[in-house]
């Protein structure tokens, strides 16, 4: 059974991110171990969905959906150039090696005009998210997973960068999460 608050707090970024979706494809990558983790969860119409990480336990390969395998930490997402109108990192870069590395990979899969949203702890969550986890509220394993946390402007600068525009950062949860939200 998961920690209290996981479900919560999973919950409310998928909810965040929703609105902000195009129409068209979708690449969630981080997007949990199988469909009941992933945006997919959530009923999101009118998106052909691909869900990448490495804890899939039965990769699909549908028409309309998508779930691979791929630790992605470890080299290039496994998917076409410029395929995705919207790609999804919710939760993610602060536990991977070179996030610099793969928000960029995200940027080669995203078409022409296409939409990248990231949510990410803010550097003032550190203290909160370890209080919750000695408590049980929040999983501990993968909260010690984290490499890093951010700041409006530290995610604004990755985004920069990479070469991405129209960059919106926005705190949510009283300051603790930040959502960042940028076009190719």
């Amino acid at each position: 059974m998961k920690p209290l608050l996981e479900n919560f707090l999973s919950n409310y970024r998928k909810k965040i991110t929703i609105s902000h979706l195009k129409v068209g494809n979708l690449c969630d990558v981080g997007c949990g171990c199988d469909m009941n983790n992933g945006l997919l969860s959530w009923g999101v119409n009118n998106i052909n969905y691909t869900g990448v990480d490495m804890e899939i336990e039965q990769p699909i390969n549908e028409p309309h959906l998508k779930l691979i395998k791929h630790d992605i930490d470890k080299g290039s997402l496994p998917l076409k150039d410029s395929s995705y109108d919207n790609v999804t990192l919710l939760a993610v870069i602060e536990h991977v090696n070179n996030p610099e590395k793969l928000v960029a990979n995200c940027k080669r899969i995203l078409k022409e005009d296409g939409r990248i949203i990231i949510t990410v702890p803010s550097k003032k969550a550190k203290k909160l998210l370890i209080t919750l986890g000695k408590m049980n509220f929040i999983d501990k394993g993968l909260l010690a997973q984290h490499r890093r946390y951010y700041t409006k402007d530290s995610l604004r600068e990755l985004l920069e960068n990479i070469g991405f525009n129209d960059i919106k950062i926005t705190p949510f949860q009283f300051g603790f999460n930040i959502l960042g939200i940028a076009r190719k």
